[in-house]
């Protein structure tokens, strides 16, 4: 069963893993997307108002875009899919 910690601001899927990000969070929630279990928290320290998450088969890393507090603080985090 999933339980709602806040407002969910962007969903991306690598491998068989689905990475979230919620809004005024500073972590990555990592679930198995065949059984919705939730399996790992990425902590990302310094972001603060993640708009959305995208991954890159490629590169084999997630990019974060987080609108910070200020316009000067707006900027796309690079995370590792295992972590930072």
């Amino acid at each position: 069963m999933l339980t709602v910690v806040d407002y969910v601001s962007g969903v991306a899927l690598l491998d068989t893993r689905l990475y979230v990000v919620y809004r005024l969070s500073d972590t990555v929630s990592v679930f198995m997307s065949d059984m919705y279990k939730e399996v790992q928290v990425i902590t990302v320290s310094g972001m603060r108002f993640p708009l959305d998450i995208v991954a890159c088969s490629e590169e084999r890393l997630l990019y974060v875009a987080d609108s910070g507090n200020l316009p000067a603080e707006q900027c796309v985090w690079r995370v590792s899919h295992h972590g930072m």
